[in-house]
């Protein structure tokens, strides 16, 4: 019964994670309450008859800042007397007695409570996956003694958590200059490779790696990456102005995505975790102890030979997806974030056994580089062209939405001024930034800042500063652990 429960839990939250990319990123009200909805039966599930798990993980710090952070964004839809707003958050308080047709008595933090509700929803189905997913991987002894004995040949789950902490990098990265963390399915998976990152990193003394879910998890997400990134470059060569050739968007879309920014960061995610799997292939591969050439070519036809190549071949159609997206901010942030990874791969390995890593790492470019001149590399090169445009599109000629992200950043600024320490509230941006916006463009309702860190100190104020850097301490410090197992591996 046990298994059979542990059974579905997997499975729906496979099936989540394959649902939230598909469903146009889950980015309409419909998508992201199924996946609301599948998040809580997840929890439910698997901690409904199990207390100790959920206070296990409650504690680490990173599921601390996450629940703080999620109660102190409830505090912003709960009214106070209006002296107590006046006194917190004053440009609130301006707010409403400038355009109020009436004094309220009791105001919430946030200038507009429901968005900030919706967004609380989102963030609550987020952190509910994540501590399924860090209970799930890191298992007490008890439990792993209790679990399925049977062991996956092989699970690199110090790679893995490389892998996963250079997805993140990619979004950390990509995020200066887009809003990927306010697409649902971005924001999922961003969690989900945080819980993996959080589940590996502990301490091992009080915890033993759920390796067969590993497994499981992972290789979900890298064939959904797969699958996501061979639809996206279909549909671009067949494309009839349709997502899936039927549903009508206004976008830059690429894929399921109705923007192809968004798909980049998706899809930097996914590649990363499976460049990383395909270098622990070579890594850990027996071709470089093979002395004689027929053996080397032998090695070839081996179990251990076809797993490599696979993970090379699909890392490498998602890593020509990305880049066919034309997104620069994508591109740019996923590059940044493999220069990391390979540089911490050969920092890590031992003077003799570089050459493996110099080899996949070669291995991958050869393939990519001929994707790539396969299905032509010319929009992605002048997309970056524009580079050297963009100052003086700025500056002198009509601006588009793409090169007007400086002039949104300045606007976003004046909010920050204004609501300094608590913000106007989350989801709240799109309604607060007419007010400050200072320039015109097609697009006449700006919801996005086109940089999460802005967005959520302007939304948050010192506080959402605050866990930001606190998350991003974290995140360095599971980086140096993660450095610390690749040399206890050598």
């Amino acid at each position: 019964m046990k298994s059979s429960r542990v059974q579905i839990e997997d499975s729906l939250l496979i099936g989540l994670l394959a649902f939230a990319p598909l469903a146009l990123g889950s980015v309409h009200v419909w998508a992201y309450c199924i996946l609301a909805t599948l998040s809580l039966i997840i929890f439910d599930l698997h901690f409904l008859n199990n207390i100790d798990k959920l206070k296990r993980v409650l504690t680490l710090p990173i599921s601390v800042g996450a629940v703080a952070f999620i109660g102190l964004t409830c505090l912003y839809v709960i009214p106070f007397p209006e002296y107590l707003i006046k006194v917190v958050t004053p440009g609130a308080y301006t707010l409403r007695q400038t355009y109020m047709l009436a004094p309220v008595s009791w105001q919430t933090i946030s200038i507009y409570a429901y968005p900030t509700i919706t967004s609380i929803i989102k963030l609550i189905s987020y952190v509910m996956v994540f501590l399924v997913v860090v209970s799930k991987i890191s298992l007490t002894k008890n439990e792993n003694q209790a679990a399925d004995s049977s062991h996956p040949e092989f699970v690199p789950h110090t790679f893995i958590l490389l892998g996963a902490l250079t997805g993140v990098l990619t979004i950390i990265f990509h995020s200066f200059s887009d809003f990927n963390l306010r697409i649902p399915s971005n924001a999922l998976y961003f969690t989900v490779f945080s819980g993996i990152i959080a589940g590996i990193g502990l301490k091992k003394d009080k915890s033993v790696l759920n390796l067969p879910f590993i497994k499981k998890l992972v290789n979900s997400v890298i064939i959904i990456g797969f699958v996501v990134a061979v639809f996206g470059i279909i549909q671009r060569f067949s494309w009839n102005g349709k997502i899936y050739w039927l549903i009508r968007k206004k976008g830059g879309i690429f894929g399921p995505f109705i923007n192809y920014d968004h798909f980049a960061g998706y899809m930097g995610m996914c590649a990363s975790l499976a460049v990383a799997y395909f270098m622990a292939c070579i890594r850990y591969s027996s071709f470089f102890q093979i002395k004689k050439v027929k053996e080397k070519l032998l090695w070839f036809s081996s179990k251990e030979a076809n797993m490599a190549l696979i993970y090379l071949f699909l890392s490498t159609v998602m890593i020509t997806a990305l880049f066919l997206t034309t997104s620069r901010g994508g591109i740019l942030s996923f590059s940044a974030a493999m220069l990391v990874f390979f540089f911490a791969c050969i920092v890590r390995t031992k003077r003799k056994r570089r050459s493996r890593v110099v080899f996949s790492i070669l291995l991958i470019g050869l393939l990519f580089c001929v994707l790539v001149i396969w299905i032509g590399p010319e929009p992605t090169v002048e997309r970056f062209r524009m580079l050297n445009r963009m100052t003086k599109v700025v500056i002198k000629e009509k601006p588009i939405l793409s090169e007007i992200r400086p002039l949104i950043w300045k606007d976003t600024l004046k909010v920050i001024k204004d609501y300094p320490v608590t913000g106007t509230g989350m989801g709240t941006f799109s309604y607060i930034f007419p007010k400050y916006r200072s320039f015109r463009a097609d697009d006449k309702n700006l919801k996005y800042a086109h940089s999460d860190y802005l967005q959520l100190v302007s939304e948050t104020g010192i506080f959402g500063l605050v866990f930001a850097i606190g998350f991003l301490l974290w995140y360095l410090k599971m980086f140096g652990r993660c450095l610390r197992g690749l040399r206890e591996q050598e």
